[in-house]
């Protein structure tokens, strides 16, 4: 449910132009994140009904996919040497 509201919240903000501190490629990022995140954790409120275990692995995953920023370390290593593909 706690990921469902910060679903709701953060496209208000975003509808609403509210975030002036983030790129648009950050905002697209972020919202891709939550997107993804609130449909594994709904696919694993299914699968905790009947292999808790694995869900609870899964819940593990989906925290850490979360915390652990995928793509900024390959941009910034293209920053850093200058390369703008864009």
């Amino acid at each position: 449910m706690t990921s469902g509201l910060l679903w709701l919240v953060w496209c208000y903000a975003v509808r609403e132009k509210l975030i002036r501190s983030i790129s648009d490629a950050g905002v697209k990022t972020i919202t891709k994140k939550l997107r993804l995140a609130l449909a594994a954790y709904l696919v694993m409120i299914l699968l905790g009904l009947f292999l808790p275990l694995a869900a609870v692995i899964g819940y593990l995953i989906i925290a850490v996919y979360n915390i652990v920023p995928l793509g900024a370390p390959r941009a910034a290593r293209k920053a850093a040497a200058g390369c703008n593909d864009t």
